[in-house]
């Protein structure tokens, strides 16, 4: 039998090995794939569902990257021990081609290769216009807004043009006015831009070529906002 000392320097030996292997770099394996959503070679894949891989072992959200051409802005996702989900925050193109490739440990793990589905809208144009419309002019839905001494529209982006229906009232009244209103109605008051408009308000009964309030001179008629000025941000 071993001697209490020889006990103990055996299991010192054991514990040095121990910690030795554990700072040894381990072998990595990259993973295989069993199922993906959309499946190989698609040709009707949904524009708005995420991407799912299910793979034979369990993997590391770390060790995962993302491609694809045409190129598209990825957030993965751990679904499962042994899946992951590619979400993707704008829709995908429609009747378009995918090749997407996953990357295990900076080692290609496996593409898959898809089509969208045609719509007969484009989501993705929709989108884009909804978020512009969101981003540039968020009060668009409660424009324009009148009442007896004002009436306010958009002119340009983040921009409220106010037209003074009452004489009495000064700039600086409708202007803070008008500010209180886009706080009562869910808007951020300070993110906007406030002018006052010195363009005649449009009128049911025209009697001629209009004038200025303030000067009396003819004015020009007022120049609607160009829509087509909508850019894509991106998103």
């Amino acid at each position: 039998m071993l001697s209490n000392k020889k006990f103990l320097i055996v299991l010192a030996i054991l514990a040095v090995g121990t910690m030795i292997y554990s700072f040894l770099p381990k072998k990595i394996i990259t993973p295989t794939l069993l199922s993906s959503t959309p499946i190989e070679k698609s040709t009707k894949a949904s524009v708005f569902d995420p991407l799912k891989f299910t793979y034979d072992q369990p993997v590391l959200l770390s060790k995962i990257k993302a491609t694809s051409i045409p190129e598209e802005n990825w957030n993965i996702e751990q679904d499962s021990p042994t899946s992951i989900i590619l979400t993707h925050k704008r829709f995908l193109l429609t009747n378009q081609p995918y090749v997407v490739n996953i990357y295990y440990n900076d080692k290609l793990a496996n593409t898959l290769s898809f089509t969208t589905k045609a719509e007969q809208n484009d989501p993705r144009y929709l989108q884009t216009v909804q978020a512009t419309m969101d981003r540039d002019f968020p009060l668009a839905l409660k424009l324009p807004y009148s009442t007896d001494s004002y009436r306010v529209v958009y002119s340009a982006p983040m921009t409220l043009e106010i037209s003074i229906k009452n004489p009495n009232i000064l700039p600086d009244k409708a202007t803070s006015d008008i500010k209180s209103w886009v706080t009562s109605v869910g808007g951020d008051a300070s993110a906007h831009k406030y002018i006052i408009s010195d363009k005649p308000l449009p009128s049911s009964t025209p009697t001629g070529i209009p004038t200025n309030r303030n000067t009396g001179t003819s004015s020009p008629s007022p120049t609607p906002f160009n829509w087509d000025t909508l850019q894509d941000d991106g998103t």
